[in-house]
């Protein structure tokens, strides 16, 4: 009898051992060695195929959050130089025209200042005579003509140790304008 060595394998193991091939448990066995093998080789190729998807995907979410790690570094840089750019503006504004110092070369018993700008917090003026800083008691802001007038010209519990200004005194008033 004449094979085929490709198609009758199975043929050839049962004429080699005397059976047949219907009866012989030994191949029948292996052909569902066989089969169980092909199962199982292809569940290893898909899951290889699944496993290589996933794989993928890891390596595009790797890059993806090291691409925004860098974009956040960037965005943070960013606004380092945007916050450091608007300090050194208001500073700017602040020390090239806010700060006003008004200064007065006084008139025997001046007690009004007009100031040259308006402040921009009233709170916020400090009145000086021949340098020595005075407090809020002191002297009082007038809204309606912008005007700092002095007011420790009388003797009261505000003023215990009052005095005039003479024409040799000078007064500043220092603040922030509007």
């Amino acid at each position: 009898m004449a094979y085929d060595k490709a198609t009758d394998l199975e043929q050839i193991q049962a004429d080699v051992l005397g059976t047949s091939l219907a009866n012989n448990s030994k191949i029948t066995g292996l052909n569902k060695l066989k089969t169980n093998v092909q199962i199982v080789l292809r569940a290893i190729n898909e899951i290889n195929t699944k496993l290589q998807s996933v794989l993928k995907k890891a390596d595009q979410a790797t890059e993806t959050a090291t691409e925004a790690k860098e974009n956040a570094a960037g965005v943070k840089e960013e606004a380092k130089t945007l916050v450091q750019e608007i300090i050194t503006q208001k500073m700017t504004e602040i020390v090239s025209g806010g700060i006003q110092n008004d200064e007065f070369y006084c008139e025997d018993n001046q007690t009004v200042f007009t100031l040259s700008k308006t402040p921009a917090d009233k709170d916020n003026i400090l009145f000086y005579v021949n340098g020595v800083k005075y407090t809020k008691e002191d002297y009082r802001y007038n809204e309606a003509d912008n005007t700092v007038e002095w007011l420790n010209v009388a003797a009261d519990e505000k003023h215990p140790h009052p005095f005039a200004l003479k024409a040799t005194d000078v007064a500043s008033v220092v603040y922030m304008s509007k």
